[in-house]
């Protein structure tokens, strides 16, 4: 009797429990229920974000305390855009700033040479310019002294605000030493094209160079000149030379190509006002700097 009881109570319950397990559950949707997006920037995008720009700002990484301090400054409001720009304009307003930029040039174009490397050039070229055999080329010589000295005093320059970065960039490849280091200054457009320009000089382009330094009248972009000076001059003007500058920073910074839109717009302000720290703020302020979509 017990084993029948026992049966009975057993197969109410699995009756019990397939009904349940067959029973429709309905969901139902309430509208305008929807959960709020995540604006929240993860703190180990801020963490990357303050380890990155203090290296391409200034060159190094941040000290524990300057780490400290950048997340109290881009904390506020969650990271937004007007917090980031306080920290940026921290950094662009300590020397090493400016410190950074030029070391950049001055080991891509002078290979890293110091004011001692410099001063030698200027003994050298001024020993020549003193030499009685040498007058026939003694203007020439006057001309090299005094661009090294030029050239010896363009960090400080720099430094001070006395030039700007397109300043920087005529002083460095206008000049003895730049010549010496790209084998002579025939090979100018070769070393400076790239560079500046990131493509090699054309054939016509080639020929008109070597006019204007030698003396006589060429052509560049549609400027002429007869002289290395009006060369130098034309083509740190050019609308090419500022466009290779904002492919540069964009390669450099956010490891790509700038859109023709990006270009286009960013050019011209860029060659009417020469402000390199406007134009890298374009680029540490945006969310693809940042890291987000």
């Amino acid at each position: 009797m017990q084993q029948i009881k026992s049966f009975i109570i057993t197969a109410a319950l699995g009756c019990l429990l397939l009904s349940t397990a067959c029973t429709k559950v309905e969901t139902q949707i309430v509208k305008g229920n929807n959960p709020p997006q995540d604006s929240t920037i993860d703190n180990v995008l801020k963490d990357n974000f303050i380890q990155k720009v203090y290296i391409d700002v200034i060159g190094r990484t941040p000290t524990n305390l300057e780490k400290i301090g950048a997340r109290t400054v881009i904390d506020k409001n969650n990271c937004s855009k007007e917090n980031r720009d306080n920290l940026i304009s921290q950094l662009m307003a300590m020397a090493d700033f400016k410190d950074h930029l030029y070391n950049i040039d001055n080991a891509g174009l002078l290979k890293s040479n110091s004011d001692m490397v410099i001063g030698y050039y200027i003994t050298y070229y001024a020993g020549l310019m003193n030499d009685s055999s040498q007058k026939a080329a003694h203007n020439g010589y006057v001309e090299d002294v005094n661009r090294l000295k030029i050239l010896r005093r363009t960090y400080q320059n720099f430094l001070t605000d006395s030039i700007d970065l397109v300043e920087v960039h005529k002083r460095m490849t206008f000049n003895p030493l730049y010549d010496a280091l790209i084998g002579g200054e025939y090979a100018w457009a070769n070393a400076s094209f790239p560079y500046f320009l990131m493509r090699k000089p054309t054939t016509d382009e080639m020929t008109n160079i070597y006019y204007m330094f030698s003396g006589f009248q060429g052509q560049l972009f549609l400027k002429s000149g007869t002289s290395k000076s009006e060369y130098i001059n034309i083509f740190f003007e050019s609308n090419e030379y500022f466009e290779g500058q904002i492919r540069s920073v964009y390669l450099r910074y956010l490891f790509r190509e700038p859109t023709a839109a990006e270009v286009a717009s960013l050019t011209p302000i860029y060659k009417k006002d020469h402000n390199i720290t406007d134009l890298l703020k374009n680029i540490f302020l945006s969310d693809e700097y940042l890291g987000v979509k």
